[in-house]
């Protein structure tokens, strides 16, 4: 048996893939700790985790995922007043290996320190200068934003030099550092998905999405009328807040003879939006596989989960992206053919509904969404992920 502790983003697009690998491998006989926020305890210990709460004055907001420099700064500020700690502990501990998502400089940090074989856990595409040079009119954008309001970058990467100076770390040059990488790195996709994927070196695994399965029902999904096409739309758990969005789809689609599902999110309740018409149905929560088995066409703000979700039934997409990562998930998707990207200055109902009528109705589309879904399934998932971990570290 392997201790293996994990050093988790406690964001639900970051927290589902990796607590389904960890949940792997406590289901293999070994001893997993799982650090993250007390509003994922419960799921971490219903999975048979061990569950380890972050110190929460220092607390990562999800909201600051617009903006580079903030992030920076932040992350830095988090692997500095935590990571002492959390290395005196894992020094008790003794873990055969530590594992970390690719945001969390102090798992790399405690896994160094140890001299304990690390693993990096990407839950984004991975990313290196290779994607930069293809895709420049993706990324001159954030990076002009990001040099525009540089003060908290450049204090983030002063930061980080410091924190590698006392801890002996090597360092890497400003452009890269954000972009943590180990002796393994597992990437929560296909070869095929990720832009430049043959750019990577043999450090770079990719298992494919690594699904939690949610054991939610939905009894209104029995209710669809199976002749007409069905429309989910979702904008994830983060940047969800927007009801005039939300509106304009309902009125949108209620005069056509599509049924719509709307997933709002926490932020917002039916009350915010007008009347819904018979053909639509609202809904805080929904358990999206479930859903995305009955419909047609995925309205989504382009987060890797859900497009590796909808991809795994064959479901093409509209991508309207919420942050700077989700923009280059959208062009991807577009780029294979399985969706249709949608700039924010491109929102609005009449281009939405025009948008939704070409994709149902041109056949490429969820032809080329099965082919991902065919490259998604061939990669393995959770349990290559977990193999390629206990591989590594010698099981």
């Amino acid at each position: 048996m392997k201790k293996i502790i994990f050093y988790s983003m406690p964001l639900h697009g970051h927290t589902n893939p990796t607590l389904t690998v960890a949940r792997e491998l406590a289901k293999r006989g070994n001893n997993v700790i799982y650090y993250s926020y007390p509003a994922f305890k419960e799921k971490i210990e219903s999975a048979g985790l061990e569950y380890r709460s972050y110190d929460m004055k220092y607390y990562f907001d999800p909201i600051l995922g617009k903006d580079l420099g903030a992030i920076a700064k932040k992350l830095m500020q988090i692997t500095e007043s935590m990571a002492e700690e959390l290395l005196k502990v894992a020094e008790k501990d003794n873990p055969n290996c530590i594992a970390y998502d690719s945001l969390n400089f102090w798992g790399k940090l405690i896994g160094k320190s140890l001299h304990t074989p690390s693993v990096s856990l990407c839950t984004t595409f991975a990313i290196n200068n290779a994607i930069g040079r293809r895709y420049p009119m993706l990324y001159i954008p954030v990076i002009t934003k990001t040099l525009f309001n540089s003060r908290d970058y450049i204090y983030a990467y002063k930061l980080y030099l410091r924190i590698c100076k006392k801890y002996d770390l090597p360092s890497e040059k400003s452009a890269n550092f954000l972009l943590i990488k180990d002796n393994l790195n597992l990437v929560f996709t296909s070869s095929y998905l990720q832009p430049c994927s043959n750019s990577f070196g043999k450090t770079f695994k990719f298992t494919g999405p690594s699904i939690y399965q949610r054991q939610e029902k939905a009894d209104f999904l029995d209710k669809l009328n199976k002749n007409k096409k069905t429309i989910y739309i979702s904008m994830g758990t983060i940047y969800n807040d927007n009801a005039s969005f939300y509106s304009d789809c309902i009125n949108m689609f209620a005069k056509t003879n599509y049924q719509v599902i709307i997933s709002l999110g926490h932020r917002l309740t039916d009350k915010d939006l007008k009347e819904i018409p018979s053909n639509i149905i609202v809904k805080n929560y929904v358990p999206q596989l479930d859903v995305l088995k009955k419909v047609d066409l995925f309205i989504t703000h382009a987060g890797l989960n859900s497009i590796s979700e909808s991809l795994l039934y064959g479901v093409p997409m509209i991508l309207i992206p919420q942050m700077y990562e989700q923009v280059l998930n959208a062009y991807r998707v577009q780029e294979l053919g399985a969706g249709i990207y949608l700039k924010q200055k491109q929102v609005n109902p009449e281009n939405i509904l025009r948008t939704v009528d070409k994709v149902i109705n041109t056949k490429s589309y969820y032809g080329n969404a099965n082919k991902i879904k065919k490259t998604l399934v061939d990669a393995g998932g959770y349990q290559k992920a977990a193999e390629e971990i206990l591989q590594f570290i010698g099981k």
